[in-house]
């Protein structure tokens, strides 16, 4: 059985949220990791890239990921 998540922790989830999904519309080919670089680096948000990673997961739908054809 999973763990309810915090009310503390999805509002912090949800404000990375509204910022990646822009990110993600602007450059629909940038993976988790540069998404994070452009956040840390260019806007100066810091966030873990474990955090970015599982956000970034949720928001893509199924069948989204890029791979091998």
């Amino acid at each position: 059985m999973k763990r309810r998540r915090s009310l503390s922790t999805i509002k912090r989830d949800l404000q990375l949220l509204l910022r990646i999904k822009p990110i993600k519309a602007d450059h629909p080919l940038w993976g988790y990791r540069r998404v994070w670089s452009y956040l840390k680096y260019r806007r100066g948000y810091s966030v873990g890239i474990n955090r970015i990673h599982s956000d970034y997961e949720r928001t893509q739908p199924v069948g989204d990921a890029p791979g091998p054809t």
